[in-house]
């Protein structure tokens, strides 16, 4: 069955004060099973020694635990061993961007990130880690692929001539489910975006009419670029006379 109720973010001090000690708890021992699970399909995924399918074994714990929970687990991991050389430094960056809660131990007067356990060598948690991120960014990845397609696009290229169109990339449609497609199209910076399919063609196209497309492109051009502002400063500070140089000169020539 899969768990994949809302991570509860705060400490438990914080629980406390609000009242939410319940969620907090039932949260924590979400996390602590997304934990275990994590270590028991890393050690499944085996097929070999010292051979790991890292990316299935991932797969299986979001199917169950979700996106977000696995990604939360795996970056209190990272940032509760954040001295650890295995793990990577863009793991470690990656990790320091989820708002992890300090918690307070017995017997230690200072609190540490909270951590929900894992036991997978370290090296086999960064590999695992390197999958998640990247099932978790290909969502904009895949839009930034399907923009910078349609940008390049210089007239119509639907089989009626009214829209732009860009394919979605196979390996995206292959592992990406419906609220992903959903994501995806939310995701493509470009209003009025649609998606279908083509008749007589496989796979899956991003439609942009001509009247969106024109209008989004008018906007960019309207926008002054950061190097034709830099230009034009320059351009106005050497057109522009030296004030202090000329104040100076003047004193000089009233002194003689």
């Amino acid at each position: 069955m899969a768990i994949k109720k809302t991570v509860y973010p705060h400490s438990a001090d914080i629980a406390r004060e609000r009242g939410e000690l319940a969620a907090y708890r039932e949260s924590n021992k979400a996390n602590r099973e997304c934990a275990a699970a994590i270590d028991k399909a890393i050690n499944d995924s085996c097929y070999e020694l010292y051979h790991y399918d890292l990316k299935s074994a991932m797969q299986t714990v979001i199917a169950a635990y979700g996106e977000k929970r696995v990604a939360w687990v795996m970056a209190a991991a990272v940032r509760a061993a954040n001295y650890d050389g295995r793990y990577s430094s863009q793991n470690k960056e990656w990790a320091q961007g989820f708002h992890v809660p300090y918690e307070q131990h017995y017997g230690n007067p200072k609190p540490f990130p909270a951590y929900y356990g894992t036991n997978a060598h370290p090296t086999l948690i960064d590999g695992f880690i390197n999958c998640l991120r990247e099932h978790w960014e290909r969502i904009p990845n895949e839009a930034k692929k399907l923009a910078v397609a349609l940008r390049k696009t210089e007239e119509p290229n639907s089989p009626s001539k009214t829209h732009f169109i860009a394919e979605v990339s196979t390996d995206f449609l292959q592992s990406a489910s419906s609220r992903d497609m959903e994501k995806l199209l939310q995701a493509i910076p470009y209003k009025g975006a649609s998606m279908s399919t083509l008749k007589g063609q496989r796979g899956v196209f991003v439609f942009i009419s001509k009247e969106d497309m024109l209008r989004a492109r008018n906007k960019q051009e309207k926008k002054p670029s950061v190097t034709g502002a830099l230009k034009e400063a320059a351009k106005q500070a050497a057109e522009k006379p030296d004030t202090a140089k000329n104040t100076v000169k003047k004193k000089l020539e009233q002194e003689l």
